[in-house]
């Protein structure tokens, strides 16, 4: 099974491109040796009623899988996409947040507010990451705040990087994507920028969707594929993208697609390192603070679990950006001018 490499304490350049290729390498002469047994294997993590696959198992096993997509990415050309700088500072519900009628989360000067509106619920999770990175996307592609989803929900899916073959039950990833868009698209966002030394404050309000016209399988029309379905963004929110876009490798964030905390850190790094030129230190506390699942409570213990997930989470990243240089030592995070396969300045041209 992978292992994160060794101690990373105060080396910057302590993970390469070249250990995880050797590390893959070596995974896959495992796997040529066992062939059979990784067969049953696989069979037993579709199947969560078999007997003897433990719940830490599946993880790992998800885990290399996943290690392997992002050297792939790493190693392929990128597939450029955006994504707003609002989206990266401050990132959305990553678990359930219930009946919460706002969601609030703090980074530095910015602060983000989602808001319900009507009787949808917040979004939260993966789906709405990756939906917002496809928005984003075409919005710089397109310039235009109207975008057309697809005539098919299962097309929509296959353009996010999801598997459009999955079930499409009641627990089914098509009802899950149907149910989180709603969410998302029914919710208004605010930014508000406040900065103490220059006494100024900045903020942005807007729907997230003006309007939408979803038309996916409905059983009263014999031919659905013949609708296609739109939706029109909130023009403030639409400018927001226009105005203040970070381009990203969708291949990273497709091969991120398990980890919520994952794809908000990359997006993250990819914000803050365009705009990086001298190495910053960054207390973990404060870490906690912008990603944490309970920003209000960061205690020893909680800061100290958070800074094991983030640390997995940033080796996994380096797997496909090479040129990221980062270091942990003291109680701080320490991010160093790094090499990014996306130009600083990429456009659609």
């Amino acid at each position: 099974m992978y292992r994160c490499p060794g101690r990373l304490e105060g080396n910057l350049d302590s993970v390469t491109s070249d250990d995880f290729e050797k590390r893959r390498l070596a995974r896959r002469e495992r796997r040529i040796e066992d062939a059979e047994a990784l067969r049953e294997f696989r069979e037993r993590v579709g199947s969560p009623h078999t007997d003897g696959l433990t719940p830490q198992a599946i993880h790992h096993w998800r885990t290399e899988e996943q290690i392997d997509a992002l050297v792939e990415a790493g190693q392929s050309d990128p597939d450029l996409g955006f994504i707003t700088a609002l989206l990266a500072t401050c990132s959305l519900p990553r678990t359930d947040p219930g009946d919460m009628y706002q969601y609030v989360r703090r980074n530095g000067p910015f602060t983000l507010f989602l808001n319900r509106t009507g009787d949808e619920l917040l979004p939260y999770g993966i789906l709405p990451r990756l939906i917002l990175a496809w928005v984003c996307t075409e919005v710089v592609k397109t310039q235009s705040p109207t975008l057309k989803l697809g005539p098919s929900l299962a097309a929509f899916m296959r353009d996010l990087g999801g598997q459009s073959s999955d079930s499409g039950g009641r627990n089914g990833i098509r009802s899950r994507v149907r149910d989180q868009m709603h969410r998302l698209f029914a919710a208004s966002i605010r930014l508000k920028y406040e900065s103490q030394k220059q006494m100024q404050t900045h903020s942005v309000s807007s729907l997230i969707a003006r309007k939408m016209n979803i038309w996916w399988q409905p059983r009263q029309f014999k031919r659905a594929e013949s609708w296609n379905s739109t939706v029109e963004l909130g023009q403030d929110f639409y400018q927001e993208i226009v105005l203040h876009p970070v381009p990203i490798d969708m291949n990273v964030l497709r091969a991120m697609k398990r980890s919520s905390l994952g794809v908000d850190i990359y997006l993250w790094l990819t914000y803050r390192m365009n705009r990086l030129y001298r190495p910053v230190e960054l207390p973990w506390p404060q870490l906690y603070r912008q990603f944490g699942a309970n920003p209000e409570r960061a205690t020893t213990r909680a800061v100290e679990g958070f800074r094991s997930k983030f640390m997995r989470e940033l080796v996994k990243i380096k797997a496909a950006w090479p040129g990221l240089r980062y270091g942990a030592k003291y109680g701080r995070l320490t991010l160093a001018p790094s090499t990014h396969r996306i130009p600083r300045k990429s456009s659609t041209g």
